[in-house]
């Protein structure tokens, strides 16, 4: 956990996109499908629990889901995969 944390807070954005690519892929086959996508939204709106403002229905969970999906498919294909090429210093 701490040491999610310092990646999280430190400069390297390499770092924090690749963390952040295996928070979303749950399976760790190098690609994110919309159900891990779901899986991952579906676990932060369990951690928010009723304090979650407004409420949130499973299928208000699904939408905000399958558009977040949506959104990042237009321009790739029917998954996220992760193809990063950065040089050593970061931006």
């Amino acid at each position: 956990m701490v040491l999610s944390l310092s990646v999280l807070n430190g400069d390297c954005v390499t770092d924090k996109l690749d963390w952040t690519f295996r928070l979303y892929d749950v399976n760790h086959d190098g690609v994110i499908s919309s159900d891990e996508l779901l899986e991952v939204i579906e676990s932060v709106y369990e951690l928010l629990g009723d304090s979650a403002d407004p409420p949130v229905s499973p299928v208000s969970v699904r939408q905000h889901a399958d558009t977040v999906f949506q959104v990042q498919t237009l321009s790739l294909s029917l998954s996220l995969s992760l193809s990063l090429s950065f040089s050593q210093s970061d931006e």
